[in-house]
């Protein structure tokens, strides 16, 4: 009570009040940026400001907190990976993507995800210099990301990180994380001593929280959520994904340990938005009037053991649509009848693909290192959601190389070893053929 009464509270009330009769957009956004800039703030007063601005707006996001911190978050972070960009392939409209970023800033957004690779590199500097330009880097969280897969060398990860707050212009990050680890980076990193890494960035509060994505098994995601004291972790999860990497199996476990859970991919990459077939139409619109985009938003957010969900918006249509849902949504809300609704769509895509993979991976080891189980996961997408160049383009930049149905001998070792008796060396040819 005596927090709610000091000083700070009735410096905020004051600035409130200047804020309800200054009707210009640019008075307005003044105003906000005085109460969050402010050092004169306790928490309890910002936040009491932040509801009352937002709640008189008519928006209102849901904030949640990581189990390792106070600070809230609001359940939706901004993805700056699929900024509009000039022409397909150029660099960022920097006009559309600012406007976009505007907007989020306005409405009360505060997490931005960003990686080195992200924009072929423009992503990091972009979002920096927008920062910097709106004078709001102290009232966001950034999170980026170790390329895990470009480090050689024990200094390697340092170099990177140095630059990376150079890009971002800023002498720490809220949010740093080894990116895409998978069985092959993250051994790499242990040998180059990674925990010392993120001992020392945090250790001299370069980094607030240290966590790491993750795109692979779940046996290793186990592994390396047990091997280091993590902050958070970040997953890729959706209604259609629950048993798919981590899964719901991976947030459970990260839960249980009381570490934050970010995910990303809620639409996956757009396909469960993009050219809904008509059946899953008539699905949908039994419910409630909810587009695609909605449906798939909602399932994440009614679970309150994830803390961030990460949308990679592209428009400013899409950016309004996700801030009013993360307004409306409230955790607990879907019903029985939803998440019926839910599995019935899922088996409609799963009809779709070409090869019944349980993933039990009796077929591994491969004689030549395919990675049978994730190929025939690539090749499932291409086929369930008719996006063979997208789901290709993802199979490149991850598996192919190394671990690629290419490499297959038809030697048929693995089939008999397969439960579903698939006839794996053809599922290989076709992979060929449909994904390069």
């Amino acid at each position: 009570m005596a927090d709610f009464m000091s000083r700070s509270v009735i410096f905020h009330l004051i600035l409130f009040l200047q804020y309800l009769f200054l009707y210009t957009a640019e008075k307005k956004r003044v105003i906000t940026t005085n109460i969050r800039n402010s050092k004169k703030k306790s928490k309890s007063a910002r936040y009491l400001i932040e509801y009352i601005i937002y709640a008189k707006r008519g928006e209102m996001l849901q904030y949640r907190n990581f189990p390792s911190g106070d600070e809230r978050y609001p359940i939706l972070g901004f993805g700056c990976m699929r900024f509009p960009t000039l022409t397909e392939g150029s660099g960022i409209d920097r006009q559309r993507a600012e406007e976009m970023l505007d907007y989020a800033l306005e409405k009360g957004v505060n997490y931005f995800d960003t990686a080195w690779p992200y924009h072929d590199g423009e992503s990091e500097p972009f979002l920096g210099r927008f920062l910097e330009e709106r004078k709001a880097r102290n009232r966001v969280n950034i999170a980026t990301k170790l390329p895990s897969w470009l480090i050689r060398r024990k200094e390697d990860p340092m170099s990177f990180f140095l630059q990376q707050l150079e890009r971002l212009r800023t002498d720490h990050v809220d949010h740093y994380l080894l990116h895409s680890l998978n069985s092959h980076t993250w051994n790499h990193l242990i040998k180059v001593g990674i925990f010392d890494f993120l001992d020392e960035i945090q250790g001299r509060g370069h980094a607030k929280m240290v966590g790491f994505s993750f795109h692979d098994e779940y046996s290793l995601f186990r592994e390396i959520l047990e091997s280091y004291p993590w902050d958070f972790c970040q997953i890729q999860y959706n209604f259609l994904d629950t048993d798919y990497q981590a899964g719901l199996r991976g947030l459970k476990l990260a839960a249980s340990k009381k570490i934050g859970v970010v995910v990303s991919e809620p639409l996956r990459g757009g396909c469960i938005t993009r050219q809904v077939p008509p059946e899953i139409m008539a699905i949908w619109n039994e419910g409630a009037a909810y587009s695609p985009a909605e449906w798939a938003l909602r399932y994440v957010w009614d679970d309150s053991r994830i803390q961030v969900v990460l949308s990679g918006m592209r428009t400013l249509e899409e950016v309004e649509e996700n801030i009013r849902i993360a307004s409306e949504v409230r955790t607990g809300s879907l019903g029985e009848e939803d998440f019926e609704r839910y599995i019935r769509v899922s088996r409609f895509y799963e009809q779709r693909q070409k090869a019944l993979c349980s993933g039990c991976r009796y077929c591994m080891p491969c004689t030549q290192g395919v990675a049978i189980p994730e190929v025939l996961h690539f090749l499932n997408e291409a086929c369930m959601f008719r996006n063979p160049e997208g789901t290709a383009d993802l199979y490149h930049r991850t598996i192919r190389e190394k671990k690629g149905a290419q490499l297959c001998i038809s030697c048929k070792v693995c089939e008999r070893s397969c439960p579903q008796h698939l006839p794996i060396a053809d599922l290989m040819q076709e992979a060929v053929e449909v994904l390069g």
